[in-house]
């Protein structure tokens, strides 16, 4: 069985913790001690239960709706720029054709950058955000 790398970053608010309450049910489900993880676990409990309290609030805030939507807009558009860039490589002008050829480069080079994480850089003692690199999403 193949086991796929999961980065709990890249999860969204409810989706981050959906992911921690389906672990949390399959390790109480198979047992901490047979998983021989109980230590580990029984830290890692007040966490869950602090992330469920930080979402409960966050639910309730007046702007979470708007988030969500400007967080849609902006996936749609990125999708839409790299289709747009995807058929510019195969235009009938060589020109277009170029453009899209090093357009593409900095998209494979960068990626989604609205979906990268923040890394605060440590030299400004953390005042200053940058995005990691990556490839495409």
């Amino acid at each position: 069985m193949k086991i796929n790398k999961i980065y709990a970053y890249n999860l969204r608010n409810d989706a981050h913790f959906q992911f921690y309450t389906e672990f949390r049910n399959l390790v109480q489900k198979e047992g901490a001690e047979n998983l021989k993880i109980a230590t580990q676990f029984e830290a890692w409990l007040p966490l869950y239960d602090k992330e469920d309290t930080a979402l409960k609030k966050i639910q309730k805030s007046a702007i979470t709706a708007q988030i969500q939507e400007a967080d849609r807009v902006r996936d749609e558009i990125w999708g839409d720029l790299v289709e747009t860039n995807t058929a510019a490589l195969r235009h009938f002008d060589p020109d277009v054709r170029e453009s899209a050829k090093q357009l593409k480069i900095v998209f494979d080079t960068y990626g989604n950058i609205a979906k990268k994480p923040l890394r605060v850089s440590k030299k400004r003692g953390g005042g200053k955000n940058s995005t990691t690199g990556g490839s495409h999403e």
